[in-house]
C-alpha cells in the first residue's frame, strides 16, 4: 500500500469515527399520580402528593420543560328525611368542595384554590320518605407550566393539597337533613427533554466519508488495468 492509498484509506476511516453526531432528540415523559381524598361533610382531608423527579435516559437527557395539570373531581349529595305524618315539610341544602393547594415548587403557579358548589330551592318532602334532589358533580382542572429554573424538578418533589366537603340547609322541624361530599385529585406531570443520540451522522462527515470511498475505488482500478 502507498502512501496515497494510506492516506484514502486513513481518510475514510477518520471521516466514520468522527460522523457520530450529538444530535439531539425530544421526548415526553408523563407521570400520572391519582389518589383519593374521600372525606364527610365539614371534614378537611390532607394529602401530600409525592412525585419521582426527572429521570429521563438514566438522567442522561436535558430537562426543557415541565407541565403540571391539577384535576378535582368532586362527587356529593344532600338528602333530607321526613319523620312526620305531614306532607308539608320544607328543606333547602348547600353542598360546596373546596380543594386548596398549599405548597408547590417556586416557579409552579398552579391555583392556590379550586372551588365547586351547587345549591337548590326549598322543597317539600312528604311524610316519612326520604328525598334526594341536590348533587354535586363535576371536575375541574388547572394547568400550569414551570419557568425559570427547572432545577426543582430534577429530584423528588411534591403539592400539598387539603380538600373541605362542607354543607348547610335549612329544615323545618321533622326533616332530618344529611350529606355526602367527596373529592378525588389528580396530579398529571409532563416533563419534556432532549437527549444526545451517538450514531448518526452529520452532512459534512458523510461526504468526507464518500471522497475517501471514491478515491479507493479509482486507485483499485488503476491497479486493476495496470
Amino acid at each position: 500500500m502507498n502512501k496515497f492509498t494510506q492516506l484514502l484509506c486513513t481518510t475514510a476511516l477518520t471521516a466514520t469515527m468522527t460522523g457520530m453526531a450529538h444530535n439531539a432528540f425530544a421526548g415526553t415523559i408523563t407521570d400520572l399520580l391519582s389518589p383519593v381524598t374521600v372525606g364527610p361533610s365539614n371534614t378537611t382531608v390532607v394529602a401530600t402528593l409525592n412525585l419521582d423527579g426527572f429521570t429521563a435516559s438514566g438522567g442522561t437527557g436535558n430537562l426543557t420543560g415541565v407541565t403540571v395539570t391539577l384535576i378535582d373531581t368532586v362527587a356529593g349529595s344532600f338528602s333530607a328525611q321526613n319523620t312526620t305524618e305531614s306532607q308539608l315539610q320544607l328543606y333547602s341544602g348547600f353542598l360546596q368542595n373546596r380543594m386548596s393547594i398549599t405548597s408547590q415548587p417556586a416557579n409552579l403557579s398552579l391555583p392556590t384554590l379550586i372551588d365547586q358548589s351547587n345549591s337548590t330551592g326549598s322543597h317539600t318532602v312528604g311524610a316519612f320518605s326520604t328525598y334526594s334532589n341536590l348533587n354535586l358533580t363535576g371536575t375541574q382542572s388547572e394547568t400550569s407550566n414551570a419557568t425559570g429554573s427547572l432545577s426543582d424538578f430534577l429530584g423528588a418533589w411534591s403539592v400539598s393539597i387539603s380538600d373541605l366537603g362542607t354543607d348547610s340547609g335549612s329544615n323545618q322541624s321533622g326533616i332530618s337533613l344529611s350529606s355526602v361530599n367527596t373529592g378525588k385529585v389528580e396530579l398529571d406531570v409532563t416533563y419534556t427533554f432532549t437527549t444526545p443520540v451517538v450514531g448518526v451522522p452529520e452532512p459534512a462527515s458523510i461526504a468526507l466519508l464518500g471522497a475517501g470511498l471514491a478515491g479507493i475505488g479509482v486507485i483499485r482500478r488503476r491497479r486493476s488495468k495496470a
